[in-house]
């Protein structure tokens, strides 16, 4: 690893001194875990606080970024350090890709490219500061707005007038018909932005054709609308929908809500709302989301699980600001059993018919280039970052202390 780190170093600089518009920063962090109660035994850990249940100890990340711009071209590369060998080994990260402005209003990109032009995350509390809850509650706070497309082989950004954008992105499927790469794989958006009201944007994302009950193919999409609202002082509030193009009852095996991942049939309906509102010295921050259209525990005559249920999750928040330095973070997540069960390919039937929730409370230190986390997190019923096997349906409740390091450069 050392010898492919200082080959790098040594490519950017040789490029820095040859073309001048070459940068290198860094963005890094490490949850350290030494304390958890995971419903049996007081175990500890250590990993990035995205690892998931029982992460046991890996190195955290530590990600360069090199990039390099001009007037109408320029390159992005991102190398990271992974959870795998216990954070011996490097990989590349989603960004590895060359750009051309063949006009003022185009950008053509071409590599390993996220196609995020209006991404829409809601970040705060144990997200940013915590361990992030595990389980249901994977797709808590990113791309639950409004979706990106990662790894993309190709993208195409146009601005033809001021405060508007068209995106289109995609996978290169290999050795299938080209529609599987510009229709299956890709997706189109496009948005505007309203001055002094707000910003709009909707989009249609393409997935793996699936087949239904009756063993017939059928084409997938996602239908996203989200709109954030600007024209408030103190106020970020965003709102998004999320509408399958098909819903019939789907037989492929895989109900995971994804965009990425190659037979992805159980898609919902959806909506979510984000808010936060800043009130000096206190920034309140809120989520909720609902799901129209979830996994049922009954089947067809035919074998089938049939949709029915709403599913609903969220989450709370309040930061206090004790001075420039110290930050008060408290947050408390909720998702309902029904909302579980999108997230059923990779949870256990425990987590499954129950629901989960999870509270934190922590300091965070604020220094000039980094952030020291210190708090105390609860969790119930496989949300925490350490469980056990649950045998019945009982209120299980686990607890943590997570230290952890952000820093950037």
């Amino acid at each position: 690893m050392k010898k492919i780190i200082g080959l790098i170093a040594a490519v950017a600089l040789s490029a820095a001194s040859a073309f001048a518009q070459v940068n290198v920063s860094s963005w890094n962090r490490v949850c350290f875990l030494p304390l958890n109660w995971n419903g049996n035994q007081i175990v500890s850990g250590e990993a990035e606080n995205w690892a998931g249940t029982n992460p046991g100890v890996v190195a955290g990340t530590t990600r360069l970024f090199f990039t390099g711009d001009t007037k109408n071209a320029g390159f992005r590369m991102e190398v990271y350090t992974t959870s795998s060998a216990g954070g011996s080994a490097i990989a590349l990260g989603d960004p590895n890709y060359v750009y051309v402005k063949p006009f003022d209003w185009m950008k053509v990109s071409l590599g390993q490219v996220n196609a995020n032009m209006g991404l829409g995350h809601v970040t705060f509390g144990m997200f940013d500061h915590g361990y992030r809850v595990s389980s249901s509650t994977g797709d808590y706070c990113e791309n639950i707005i409004f979706s990106e497309m990662t790894r993309c082989n190709f993208d195409v950004v146009l601005t033809p007038i001021p405060n508007l954008w068209i995106e289109y992105g995609g996978k290169v499927v290999a050795n299938k018909e080209a529609y599987h790469t510009f229709l299956n794989y890709a997706k189109l958006s496009a948005g505007y932005t309203i001055p002094g009201v707000g910003f709009a944007r909707a989009q249609y994302i393409g997935l793996p054709d699936t087949t239904d009950k009756k063993g017939d193919t059928v084409k997938v999409g996602l239908i996203e609308a989200a709109f954030d609202l600007t024209c408030v002082p103190n106020l970020w509030l965003s709102a998004g929908v999320k509408v399958p193009t098909n819903f019939e009852t789907l037989n492929d095996g895989n109900w995971k809500l994804s965009i990425t991942q190659a037979g992805a049939g159980h898609i919902p309906l959806r909506a979510a709302i984000g808010a936060q509102y800043n009130l000096n010295p206190f920034v309140f921050h809120a989520l909720a989301i609902a799901s129209f259209m979830n996994i049922s525990d009954s089947t067809d005559s035919d074998g089938i699980r049939e949709f029915k249920d709403v599913g609903f999750a969220g989450g709370l928040g309040v930061d206090f600001k004790i001075n420039d330095r110290y930050t008060i973070i408290t947050d408390f997540r909720y998702a309902s059993a029904v909302y579980n069960r999108i997230l059923q390919s990779s949870v256990s039937d425990a987590v499954t018919t129950r629901g989960t929730a999870a509270g934190y409370v922590g300091l965070a230190q604020n220094l000039s280039n980094a952030i020291f986390d210190v708090g105390f997190q609860l969790a119930g019923n496989g949300a925490g970052p350490f469980t056990t096997t649950v045998e019945d349906k009982k209120f299980d409740l686990t607890w943590s202390v997570p230290v952890q390091i952000t820093c950037w450069f």
